[in-house]
């Protein structure tokens, strides 16, 4: 994943073994930043990075 390319939302879903709809409540829910270009969504690969380490520290509780 190259930090300053534009990814696809399938392309992101993909990468993330997510499905399409999973990544738009991400962005919904403000924890994936994307960029709406000409009514499609793209995402950059850094934001993609560091949305992943973002989960990965994340801590639930029960």
């Amino acid at each position: 994943m190259v930090a300053d390319q534009l990814y696809t939302l399938g392309e992101t879903a993909d990468y993330l073994r997510v499905s399409v709809s999973t990544v738009l409540r991400e962005v919904r829910r403000g924890r994936l930043r994307a960029l709406k270009i000409q009514r499609q969504w793209r995402f950059l690969g850094g934001d993609i990075q560091r949305y992943l380490v973002a989960v990965a520290t994340d801590t639930y509780t029960a």
